[in-house]
């Protein structure tokens, strides 16, 4: 009798078990790749990749529209875009440019967006108040070192700067939404959704800039 009324509590407990809320898994949003099926999208970025890595200001002028948008202060044009890259915000631009090359792309209506990300829906987040850790395994580390204890390991999740973070530091202390986790993490692995994004649209029959931005 003893043994019948153990198997029964066992039955119960995995019958509740099944019936139990279980736990939402963390969102994650890793590069997509949508336009590899768009006609020229290929080409187009390969052009953005070789001028990227040759650094080449006329090669990226030439791919970008007459009115290419740069900022929101109405700074516009590919004269403009080359004074850029070959004045003062020239290092910046094209290490923005070629990380963002390298986290996916994605179609939003008639135009190529890059990086995907930056077209992916946040849900109840504010764009404004949380960052993409971009990677894979990245480490999770309990203080503002290195070699300090590791805490955990995220991949394409998403974190919130907390109150006391130095923006100044390689070292970010956030918190991984929808956890109590926190730690300190990459600055260089980190991305806000209002960061540097480039926006392609059809311009005679083929793809050109038409943004290249910052902010919102």
């Amino acid at each position: 009798m003893m043994r019948s009324l153990f198997a029964a509590l066992a039955l119960i407990a995995i019958w509740l078990g099944s019936t139990a809320p279980l736990a939402a898994a963390p969102a994650r949003y890793p590069p997509r790749d949508e336009c590899t099926r768009v006609p020229g999208a290929a080409a187009f970025r390969a052009a953005l990749a070789s001028a990227a890595r040759r650094r080449d200001a006329a090669a990226l002028s030439a791919l970008a529209a007459s009115d290419v948008m740069l900022d929101f202060g109405g700074g516009a044009g590919g004269a403009e875009l080359a004074k850029r890259l070959r004045g003062s915000q020239g290092p910046e631009l094209w290490s923005e440019l070629t990380a963002l090359l390298a986290l996916g792309c994605a179609v939003e209506g008639e135009n190529l967006v890059l990086p995907s990300f930056n077209t992916d829906d946040l849900g109840e987040q504010d764009a404004f108040a949380v960052l993409l850790v971009t990677g894979a395994n990245v480490p999770l580390y309990s203080r503002r070192s290195v070699t300090s204890r590791r805490v955990g390991r995220l991949s394409w999740q998403l974190v919130k700067p907390l109150p006391d973070n130095r923006l100044d530091l390689p070292l970010q202390y956030v918190q991984v939404v929808g956890s109590p986790l926190t730690g300190y993490i990459a600055q260089t692995k980190l991305r806000s959704q209002i960061g540097y994004r480039l926006v392609a649209k059809r311009v005679g029959g083929r793809w050109r800039i038409s943004a290249l931005i910052a902010g919102d």
